[in-house]
């Protein structure tokens, strides 16, 4: 069985920034650099100069960098709203919107763009107003790339409308819009089937069908043309369960063929703007479309605005990574049934720093381009707070396989310039001096690095694996290397790989050993089950995730006998 670890990384500041009502200011790409949004426009950040600072910063965990400076900044007229890279990673989609221009879909080439360093949008982009000349309601609501191909993409506005674009990748022409769905469906939230054959829209307005007009809310399925495939009705399951009645799509997860999550708010105070939300499983058959769902308690709030917006990413084939928006103060991990009947199990909860609540989030891999195999891939996922801050984390697996994309793209080289010198004139984004502990390494010799860590190797963190740590006053968290395989090597025989590390002889018994199996924290809070018509879950008794942390915490099961450390990741202060 699968045990998941991680390790908070120190954060760094990229200024501060109007967040939209929805949107996603950071976003990974699987080449070895992530973008975030700031005042200052789009910028772009070098994961492994990023990785080699933090791994010879001898700051406390909980402590910022100081002045980590982008590589790359990308200026902008309009507010940059939401940033995604295509299923290849070479293509960046940076959406812009303002009331005098409308919104914008700007797409950008990755290797262009590291080639031309820092520079304007209109630079660089391929440039479509996606709003359509809607006058009042030309703000984006969701946006999403297809998972399998690389030139398609789908954006829904305020106005509900729903529209399916593509392009050629060589640029030869222009952006074409292949289909699209009237203001009057009311479109909330979109998401593709894991294979891409499928895109699902969950709309709250009319539909027109061949059998008549149908009333949301309901999930459409359509094919990459927009041609309706299959209707899950959720109007019934929704007034069946008093905690979901009258209820609102938000955001939405195709997790396999039959099953969705989906998150839901419920107006409490029109006058006040609260609500309720929810995350609901939903599930249904293949003979027959009508839901069945089970909330989590633990993914539910009380807002006091209608601001609201889940993260639902994907962490390998079998887990999902959750927070919200605004309030979140933590992420946390779902591991997704197997097998049809079986509910998801919530397995980790990682607590956000305290100074901050999450407003975006993305999760990546950052591959080892001397060895290409998965196994030596680094997991990690970035959260952007609400005080201006990139929160890094690594995650880990002893069974490393499972938490990845088998299909992530080859890897390319990009030649990312190095980081913006700031002018004299121009404040460094926390306004401080450079700190004497943050001594800068060559990219070009990661010996240097792994001989800085070392010299600075002079009190042990302590290590976590599941919620709580043991200096939760704190609230460090710390990364326990739980698959040795990926992260062990001959440190003699190839000191130019990035990702090579080396092996400690301290062994685990002098660290808190601390499960994250799904006993941890076991599946759902709620053991509510609506079914509409199907029974195929009646028998799934689920698990109340314990209210008390501590008696969330089991021995590991898995034996480990070395700590083992990436040369350019420092855990000892």
């Amino acid at each position: 069985m699968s045990e998941i670890a991680y390790k908070q990384l120190h954060q760094f500041h990229c200024g501060a920034l109007a967040f939209p009502e929805r949107s996603s200011l950071v976003s990974i790409c699987p080449h070895g650099c992530f973008v975030c949004v700031s005042d200052r426009g789009l910028l772009l950040y070098d994961t492994k100069y990023y990785l080699e600072a933090t791994g010879i910063c001898k700051l406390r965990r909980d402590k910022p960098l100081p002045d980590h400076k982008p590589n790359i900044v990308v200026s902008s007229i309009d507010p940059i709203i939401w940033t995604a890279f295509n299923s290849d990673g070479l293509i960046l989609a940076v959406l812009t919107s303002s009331e005098s221009r409308g919104t914008f879909a700007n797409l950008l080439n990755v290797v262009d763009l590291v080639k031309s360093g820092s520079t304007d949008l209109s630079n660089i982009s391929r440039s479509i107003r996606v709003c359509g000349g809607e006058t009042s309601l030309w703000r984006l609501r969701d946006f999403a790339w297809s998972p399998t191909d690389p030139t398609t993409f789908v954006v829904v506005l305020d106005s509900g409308a729903v529209r399916l674009f593509n392009f050629p990748p060589d640029g030869s022409k222009s952006i074409t819009l292949v289909g699209q769905l009237s203001a009057t469906a009311d479109c909330r939230c979109v998401s593709w089937s894991p294979k891409g054959k499928q895109l699902a829209i969950c709309l709250n307005g009319s539909l027109s069908t061949a059998n008549g007009i149908v009333q949301g809310p309901l999930i459409l399925q359509v094919d990459p043309q927009l041609q309706q495939k299959r209707i899950v009705p959720l109007g019934h399951l929704f007034e069946s369960n008093h905690d979901w009645k009258n209820s609102l799509p938000v955001d939405l997860l195709w997790t396999s063929s039959y099953n969705f999550l989906l998150a839901i708010k419920q107006s409490v105070n029109e006058v006040h703007s609260d609500c309720l939300t929810n995350v609901l499983y939903i599930s249904t058959t293949s003979k027959s479309p009508e839901p069945s769902a089970v909330s989590f308690g633990n993914l539910s709030s009380h807002m006091d605005h209608n601001k609201v917006q889940y993260y639902f990413r994907f962490l390998g084939p079998n887990h999902v990574i959750v927070t919200l928006a605004c309030v979140g103060e933590e992420v946390i991990v779902l591991k997704l049934p197997t097998t049809s009947g079986s509910l998801p199990q919530v397995v980790m909860s990682i607590e956000l720093p305290a100074d901050g609540c999450a407003m975006s989030m993305d999760v990546g891999v950052l591959q080892n381009k001397t060895d290409e195999s998965v196994e030596t891939s680094l997991i990690y996922f970035l959260t952007y707070l609400s005080n201006g801050n990139i929160c890094p984390y690594l995650l880990n697996s002893n069974d490393q396989l499972n938490l990845l994309n088998l299909n992530n793209p080859k890897l390319i080289s990009l030649p990312i310039p190095k980081p913006v010198v700031l002018s004299t004139t121009e404040k460094s984004p926390l306004n401080t001096p450079k700190s004497p502990t943050l001594i800068s390494a060559s990219n070009n010799n990661p010996a240097v690095s792994m001989m800085m860590m070392m010299t600075n190797q002079a009190k042990q963190n302590v290590i976590t694996t599941s919620v709580d740590s043991a200096n939760d006053q704190h609230r460090v968290s710390e990364f326990l290397p739980v698959n040795t395989a990926i992260c062990s090597g001959n440190s003699s025989s190839n000191n130019s790989s990035s990702l090579q590390s080396i092996t400690s002889s301290i062994p685990l018994s002098s660290l808190n050993k601390i499960s994250t199996e799904s006993k941890l924290s076991s599946s759902l809070h709620k053991n509510t089950i609506t079914n509409s018509s199907v029974n195929h879950i009646n028998s799934v008794n689920s698990t109340i995730v314990p209210v008390n942390k501590e008696n969330s915490i089991h021995q590991c099961k898995t034996p480990i006998n070395h700590l083992v450390i990436y040369h350019y990741l420092n855990l000892y202060n």
